[in-house]
């Protein structure tokens, strides 16, 4: 059985890594996925490119998130 592995970015918080999460219903956010590694990755680039001091990286959607940053 053929597992569709997705990717996230977390990003530094003072009590660790957590998800970067996108705007959902109300007030809820959901953590933004990528089909593949090389997507993530682009879109973390685009954001260290144009944030000064950014920070970040980019791991598998199973690994948990240190803390909820939202």
């Amino acid at each position: 059985m053929e597992v569709n592995v997705k990717y996230k970015i977390q990003i530094p918080g003072v009590l660790g890594w957590g998800d970067l999460k996108v705007p959902s219903e109300g007030d809820e956010f959901e953590t933004e996925l990528y089909d593949t590694k090389e997507e993530a990755q682009s879109e973390l680039k685009f954001m260290a490119d144009r944030l000064d001091d950014f920070e970040g990286r980019v791991v598998a959607s199973t690994v948990e998130e240190d803390a909820n940053l939202y």
